[in-house]
Formats: structure tokens, sequence, C-alpha cells
């Protein structure tokens, strides 16, 4: 049994925070959720799910870790959009940014679910969702009726459905960085301030001098 704070919500209305009860009987599940190239070990969670015949703790703690798989996925759609480095400098216009990538991840969600409604495939395994569309998007666009664009509508959602990727239990997510590191220096200072570092071929004839002068 959990008491709850008397303290105002800066959310709830004070008619909604009314409404919530004096005290709330919640259950505490505790257990193991290792998985190499996860952070998350021993985990405690606490939920209102109070059956246990209902809600094995088991299936509370699978669920759990599918929120952690989100969040892997998440790190990819940043790295597959490009959003790691927003190009925008006002925060208006980074707004706008991060809009424009969320509303177009939207969209290509939005047809793979189509893809997964029309032919029963797991959601999670589809792939290639971006190339396919831009490959039929110009056939599409080229159709001469609307009979032909629903028919090569149809042929794109099959094709997604067919494009599966294996399936890859207990698959590990190593903490690295896919991104590749530029070769040339970052521009950290004021442009006429700047100086470019020697290129390997200066360095190396630089201290062969320095080596024949000390000889």
């Amino acid at each position: 049994m959990v008491s709850l704070t008397q303290s105002p919500s800066a959310i709830l209305s004070p008619e909604q925070w009314g409404q919530i009860p004096k005290e709330l009987t919640v259950r505490i599940v505790r257990g193991s959720l290792w998985q190499p190239g996860f952070r998350v070990r021993q985990v405690t969670l606490v939920t209102t799910l109070l059956n246990p015949t209902l809600y094995p703790a088991e299936q509370i703690l699978r669920a759990y870790a599918r929120r952690w798989r989100l969040e892997m996925c998440r790190d990819g759609l940043k790295t597959t959009l490009g959003m790691e480095m927003l190009r925008c400098q006002s925060p208006a216009m980074v707004q706008k940014e991060v809009y424009l990538y969320l509303i177009a991840h939207n969209l290509i969600r939005l047809l793979m679910a189509q893809a997964a409604d029309a032919h029963p495939v797991s959601l999670e395994r589809m792939s290639g969702t971006l190339d396919a569309l831009r490959q039929f998007s110009q056939a599409m666009c080229q159709a001469r009726s609307q009979r032909k664009g629903r028919e090569l509508w149809d042929e794109l959602l099959r094709t997604l459905a067919a494009d599966l990727l294996p399936e890859r239990p207990g698959r590990r997510e190593a903490r690295a960085v896919k991104r590749q590191q530029n070769k040339y220096p970052r521009l950290d200072r004021p442009r006429d301030k700047f100086r470019d570092h020697p290129k390997r071929h200066v360095r190396r004839q630089r201290a062969r001098l320095r080596n024949a002068a000390l000889k």
C-alpha cells in the first residue's frame, strides 16, 4: 500500500488531482534481464497489475525488456535519418527540423504497418522500406490510371512483407558508435584564427629535417 503525496500537481487540474485515490495498492516485481550488450541486469518494477496468475512476473519483465529494445530502435533511428547532428542553429529552426524528421519517420512507419496488416508478418522484422518506397514511388507517379497505381501500391506492400530480417533472439547490442569520424579536425575557433593541421607528408619531411639537423 502506497500513500500518494498531497502536494498539487503541475500537470493535472485541481479537479483531476482530487479524483486520484489517497492510497494505491501496487506490486513489486524483481528479476534479471541480463543479456550481452545490455546495461540493465537486475530490475525492480512497481506495477498495478496485481494478479500474478493473469500477469506473471516473467511476462512483465519481458515487456520491460521490450521497452529497452525500443530505446535501441530510437538510437538507430537517429543514425539512419542523420539526426545525430542537426544543422539548424536557432531553436525555432531546430524544432522545425526535428518535426520534419518525425513526420518522415511516421510516414515510413505507417507504410510498414499497412504492409504488416495486409500480409501478416512481424513489424520488427521488416527491412528495406525506404529503398523500396523510392523505387516504387517513381513508377506510381508515372502510372496512367488509378487502377495501375493501386496495383503498384499492393505490389509495394507485398515486397515489404517478403523482405524480412532473420530471427535474431538475444542479439547483442554493442555500446559503440556507428557514425564514422571525419579525418579532418573540428572547426572549433574563428576562421581567421584557425590553423590547419600539417599534412602527413609535411610532418614526415619536418621530422627528417630535424633528424638531419641533430646529426
